[in-house]
């Protein structure tokens, strides 16, 4: 895969260079910050705010004064692109995510809050706080939205794994869950 990224990054196609910064993501950060950073160059959008949201989680430390100040205008540009839809709750949840990345909790959490208010049936701005959440040692947090989200979606797949997931996590694995909407275990 490391090996046809350079080729997929340089192709004419800015779609196909957008979603190889997108696989960049899977990698570790060494080879994101190298391959990642020309990106923010790139002539395309789509392609610059790929680059910046892919790297928006490297350590302001491990940058240069150049990469830094490249990257904070090319971030700026994906807050931008995102604010322009903030009415959806696909866009709040891109920030929530962005400032997950970056480690800006209350601005995380605001924004899925955000989300999940313009629509209460958006199960990835769920998902997505609850794994915040987890991230931050705060699991009973991440089962109480997941528990949200299954009383308000009982049907949605992806909130009654993630509820699972949470529960075996708390070692609370001894009762069945019947109905998703009872009082902790």
């Amino acid at each position: 895969m490391i090996d046809v990224l350079p080729l997929a990054l340089s192709d004419d196609d800015p779609a196909v260079r957008a979603a190889a910064v997108g696989v960049l993501e899977q990698t570790p950060l060494n080879i994101r910050v190298r391959l990642a950073f020309p990106m923010l160059d790139d002539p395309v959008r789509e392609v610059r705010i790929e680059a910046a949201r892919v790297l928006a989680e490297v350590p302001a430390g491990e940058l240069s004064t150049v990469q830094r100040t490249s990257l904070e205008g090319t971030l700026q540009e994906y807050i931008t692109a995102q604010q322009a839809s903030a009415e959806r709750p696909e866009a709040q949840t891109n920030l929530g995510n962005l400032y997950a990345s970056q480690g800006k909790e209350e601005l995380a959490v605001a924004a899925y809050h955000t989300a999940i208010a313009i629509d209460q049936r958006y199960v990835p701005a769920y998902v997505n706080l609850a794994d915040f959440y987890r991230s931050l040692g705060k699991e009973l947090e991440a089962e109480k939205t997941l528990r949200q989200a299954a009383s308000i979606i009982p049907k949605s797949a992806a909130a009654q794994h993630a509820l699972g997931l949470s529960l075996v996590r708390q070692n609370v694995t001894t009762q069945p869950l019947k109905n998703c909407d009872r009082q902790r275990l």
